[in-house]
């Protein structure tokens, strides 16, 4: 689409050359994108990603940027995990560090045919709680102590207790949000 430029306008010729080469340039542009094809199916990708969650008495030892873990792209095995270590919240007070497992569980991703499923394992010492679902809005109460070592399905918004309050065992310290990114 050309653009008329008014005759009585100075320099009208150079205008009208500079809108043209401006059209030429956006159309080659719009060839190059066109003739990229790009094949997400073979792209790495992280099928899931935790987002922390924690009380406020911890929130100024938790740095922004360790907020959100991404898991694994898929291995050739078809499976991505997530080992959550006691060493990934070494910032955190010391009482708190403590009483986390060296590995303390393990999110899983595996592929199948059509889907994903996803999983997670109780590896601490002191249990892991399924807390409930933010999508679905709901919690559990109280919150549902997970068997060590046995793996148990989640879902893309499920909350998961890694510490609950010494004195309000109610009450989260630290825990995750699974975040499925292809629900």
């Amino acid at each position: 689409m050309k653009r008329k430029i008014p005759q009585n306008e100075e320099n009208s010729d150079d205008l009208e050359d500079e809108l043209e080469k401006n059209e030429k340039g956006y159309k080659k542009v719009k060839v190059a994108l066109e003739d990229r094809k790009v094949n997400f199916e073979n792209t790495p990708q992280a099928p899931f990603y935790v987002k922390f969650i924690y009380d406020t008495s911890i929130q100024q030892s938790f740095s922004e940027e360790n907020r959100i873990n991404h898991s694994n792209p898929f291995g050739e095995d078809g499976k991505s995990n997530m080992l959550i270590k006691r060493e990934q919240f070494a910032r955190l007070p010391n009482e708190t560090v403590m009483r986390l497992s060296k590995d303390h569980c393990n999110v899983l991703a595996v592929k199948q045919v059509s889907d994903v499923h996803y999983e997670i394992k109780d590896l601490s010492m002191n249990g892991i709680f399924f807390l409930g679902n933010s999508i679905n809005k709901t919690m559990e109460h109280p919150p549902k102590r997970l068997s060590k070592l046995q793996s148990y399905s989640i879902k893309h918004g499920d909350l998961i207790g890694l510490l609950m309050k010494k004195d309000a065992p109610q009450e989260l310290l630290l825990g995750f949000e699974f975040c499925a990114t292809n629900f």
